[in-house]
């Protein structure tokens, strides 16, 4: 299978996407079960849906289909059409589009989509506030609400009992979380890119949570991953020898 970049997005997706608009309809779920698993088998990884699509079971069925392989996937889906009698629920209006938006998500059994589309333009709707509407569900999605306001309340409770957190920083190189927005993102180190690892001034000083240069300790560069020596083609080895030359030299001279 060929893959292809998706815009400008960093994605890659095969040329060919499966299309799920007869799951449900046309194909029942055990007809639908095989063609995913015939395009999984071919390597396709781009699978689109909508949510009128055979009145919602697409995406019910492509739900349960989803499990265990979500991540795996780019899935797309689309909202616009009419999914009830409410005069509302229907067009490009920014309530439409968050309560479609979380209904689909709520069928497929995730947390986010990779791609949503607007079935249609709205002539209704100034495309300003359609567009609006999606940016924020593109921020918000993925956000586990409950992660994020656990992790806000236990660190508000570190710090007004004085005590470290949980990963052992100390209460006085803390302050509590009390002005929103809030946002919440999954770090994973084997990504990482340091690019010069602990906080440190020109000279190279590692600083203290309060900003003071720590006597005689520096820093050199570092690979932050086992990637790290790729990025910027490279560029990170040139960091590392820069900023080693430059912590050598001040130890040298003070010490």
């Amino acid at each position: 299978m060929d893959y292809r970049p998706l815009g400008r997005t960093g994605v890659h997706v095969s040329r060919l996407c499966l299309g799920t608009m007869s799951f449900g309809s046309e194909a029942d779920e055990a007809e639908s079960t095989k063609m995913f698993a015939a395009a999984l088998d071919l390597g396709i990884n781009f699978i689109d849906t909508a949510d009128q699509y055979s009145g919602g079971k697409s995406e019910e069925i492509l739900g349960r289909l989803l499990k265990g392989k979500r991540d795996d996937l780019v899935v797309a889906s689309k909202v616009f059409n009419p999914v009830g009698k409410d005069r509302n629920a229907r067009g490009g209006s920014r309530r439409h589009i968050v309560r479609a938006t979380e209904a689909c998500l709520a069928r497929l059994q995730t947390d986010r989509l990779d791609i949503l589309y607007l079935h249609k333009l709205d002539p209704d709707t100034p495309i300003e506030e359609s567009m609006r509407a999606l940016e924020d569900l593109a921020r918000a999605m993925g956000v586990p609400p409950a992660a994020l306001q656990r992790t806000i309340d236990d660190w508000n409770a570190a710090c007004a009992a004085g005590t470290p957190d949980s990963l052992g920083r100390p209460a006085a190189t803390r302050q509590p979380i009390a002005t929103p927005p809030y946002y919440y993102g999954e770090v994973w180190p084997v990504v990482s890119n340091t690019q010069g690892a602990l906080c440190h001034d020109v000279r190279q000083r590692v600083l203290d949570p309060f900003g003071h240069p720590i006597p005689r300790l520096y820093v050199a560069g570092e690979l932050g991953s086992i990637w790290g020596f790729l990025y910027l083609s490279g560029g990170n080895l040139s960091e590392c020898l820069v900023s080693g030359r430059i912590a050598g030299r001040e130890a040298a001279s003070a010490h």
